[in-house]
């Protein structure tokens, strides 16, 4: 009995070797110059609503916001680490949320994914 629980426990704890064997760093990647990558940023901004003016209106202009932000991100990604960018996705969601004596707000959360080519080094571009 004791020998079955013991060869039991070794090939349980064998297969999970691999799991935690895994090299973790190889599947992350590393920023290098003239690599192609991507680079993520997160955006949330809450708004009172004017109540006194179109609710979809409000919402379509916070959206309008965001996308703006979200060719900012890019534009400042090519001026400071990057020679090439290009956004790949975009998720937004808008969310109207009623606070109390506060009145109702408000929110967009969004997240913009962009293909990045990382600048060389001496800041030269790539061809």
């Amino acid at each position: 009995m004791f020998r079955s629980l013991t060869t039991a426990a070794a090939m349980a704890c064998t297969a999970m070797f691999p799991a935690f064997a895994q090299d973790l760093m190889a599947n992350r990647q590393i920023m290098r110059p003239g690599q192609t990558s991507t680079v993520q940023s997160t955006f949330n901004s809450t708004t009172a609503l004017d109540e006194t003016s179109d609710v979809t209106a409000q919402q379509i202009g916070s959206l309008r916001n965001f996308y703006k932000i979200a060719a900012a991100s890019c534009a400042e990604v090519l001026a400071t680490v990057a020679d090439q960018c290009e956004i790949s996705r975009i998720t937004t969601s808008v969310n109207i949320m009623e606070r109390g004596t506060r009145g109702r707000h408000l929110s967009v959360n969004g997240t913009v994914v962009m293909n990045v080519e990382f600048k060389k080094p001496g800041g030269t571009t790539s061809p």
